[in-house]
């Protein structure tokens, strides 16, 4: 694609993480929004554990063992990535990470009985406030909550 070309095309974000209503969500893209002259920007952050608790006598032991979950994660999040982007190659959907203005955003609507519900919650609401492009809320699934 040429510069001119580049701009003009539409590009849309999905936020994902390892969770069923980031699959639900790449799912509907691919059956609802996706086009061959669309870009689709992968998004995932790295989640990191909470530091423990520790005394002063115990701050290199923890360190250590922090920082093998934080490694751990971070190839867990690798394998995640991988996935996400073989089933966008699968399905013919071009993608790329870039720094750049989405036209739109796609965004999963939370199970009720997650526990996880009430913080995304508040993402989805900053989102919704502080976009400056169209958001998809993508249903769960038939109203089912598994």
């Amino acid at each position: 694609m040429d510069d001119q070309s580049s701009r003009s095309a539409e590009v849309d974000l999905i936020a994902f993480n390892k969770s069923l209503e980031s699959k639900y969500a790449l799912n509907w893209y691919i059956n609802n929004l996706s086009r061959p002259n669309k870009m689709l920007i992968l998004f995932h952050v790295i989640e990191l554990p909470e530091l423990p608790f520790y005394t002063p006598n115990e701050f290199e032991k923890i360190m250590d063992e922090y920082r093998v979950i934080i490694q751990d994660n971070m190839n867990k999040s690798q394998q995640l990535i991988s996935q996400v982007e073989q089933t966008c190659q699968k399905n013919g959907i071009s993608y790329k990470t870039i720094t750049n203005n989405v036209t739109s955003i796609v965004v999963s609507k939370c199970n009720p009985k997650s526990t996880e519900t009430y913080s995304t919650g508040f993402v989805l609401n900053y989102v919704l406030r502080h976009a400056t492009v169209p958001v998809h809320i993508v249903p769960y699934p038939n109203d089912t909550y598994e």
